[in-house]
């Protein structure tokens, strides 16, 4: 028998592994088989600028931020994929609904769809290169 970490796979779940992450809103759950790979979080102010008169620029205060998370999968089966657009479109509402992002680690973050697209490009048959951005609720 191979090898496999601690928390790879759910107590109870009988198969072979996969992946913690999943999307859950209510009852609806979306589990992946793989886990994305991932840069780490970004963290983008949002900062009104103005110039005065003569033509120099200057900032107000810093009134918000987001933080960005970009969920990328190298090699997603096409079965996941449509379940993604699923999602997307009859759950999330798009960008309109948060929903809870459940990580690699088991953790939870409140979250909703960052962008109004989903980025997918098949690079084989059944298999697909998609990037999903994630808005995190403060």
């Amino acid at each position: 028998m191979d090898y496999v970490e601690s928390g790879y796979v759910e107590a109870g779940y009988f198969g072979q592994p996969g992946s913690l992450c999943a999307f859950f809103s209510g009852t609806h759950a979306l589990l992946f088989d793989q886990a994305p790979q991932r840069p780490p979080q970004s963290l983008t102010l949002i900062q009104a600028q103005d110039a005065t008169a003569g033509g120099v620029d200057y900032g107000y205060q810093v009134f918000a931020s987001d933080r960005l998370l970009t969920l990328t999968w190298p090699r997603m089966q096409t079965y996941y994929r449509d379940r993604l657009r699923a999602w997307f479109k009859d759950v999330a509402k798009g960008m309109a609904l948060t929903f809870d992002y459940r990580q690699v680690d088991g953790s939870l973050l409140s979250v909703r769809f960052g962008s109004p697209t989903i980025k997918i490009s098949e690079i084989t048959p059944d298999r697909h290169q998609v990037e999903v951005v994630l808005w995190v609720e403060l």
